[in-house]
């Protein structure tokens, strides 16, 4: 059983943390490592996201290990993000 805001992803990652970030942003948050494979992860995840095109979604930006999710809270489906 995994914890809150834990998930397993189909990204090739075993598991990445959902994180709130303000009221109309999201944070996925990988491994907690310097890793170029994790950062490959983090951009594949990123472009998975944008190509998805999902409604409400305003900006997908990865960084090294995490991506975060702007979204117009009054558009998205949150709990479909």
């Amino acid at each position: 059983m995994s914890a809150p805001g834990i998930r397993d992803s189909g990204f090739g990652i075993r598991r990445f943390e959902v994180r709130d970030a303000g009221d109309a942003a999201i944070l996925l948050a990988l491994e907690p490592v310097i890793d170029p494979a994790v950062n490959a992860r983090a951009i594949a995840i990123a472009a998975a996201v944008a190509g998805e095109r999902l409604a409400g979604v305003r900006d997908v930006i990865p960084t090294y290990r995490s991506v975060a999710v702007h979204f117009d809270p009054l558009a998205a489906d949150v709990e479909m993000l």
